[in-house]
């Protein structure tokens, strides 16, 4: 049921815990949103088919991957209000460029 879902919105569900690995399966993902809930942890590896991507407003932690980039449909990144670090990656500029 999961590998076929191409919207998962979440946002504003007070949710708790880290973004599961297992999220990389879900095949047909384009639209993943689980902004303003209580995620913790580091980005997982997301499917190739996301296009639209909001993160923000939990407390995400690291650096974002620069295997974002290679998600060629992506239009969408949101990221702000987390505690991550470091600079965002070159390649990811350039694919918004």
């Amino acid at each position: 049921l999961l590998d076929s879902t191409r919207r998962m919105i979440l946002s504003n569900n007070k949710l708790q815990g880290t973004i599961p690995n297992e999220i990389t399966n879900m095949t047909d993902l384009t639209t993943l949103d689980l902004s303003n809930n209580f995620l913790s942890g580091r980005l997982p590896i997301f499917p190739r088919k996301l296009q639209n991507i909001r993160l923000n407003r939990n407390y995400l932690e690291g650096p974002i991957p620069a295997s974002i980039a290679t998600l060629d449909k992506l239009f969408k990144l949101r990221l702000e209000a987390n505690n991550l670090t470091g600079d965002v990656p070159e390649v990811i500029c350039d694919h918004f460029k």
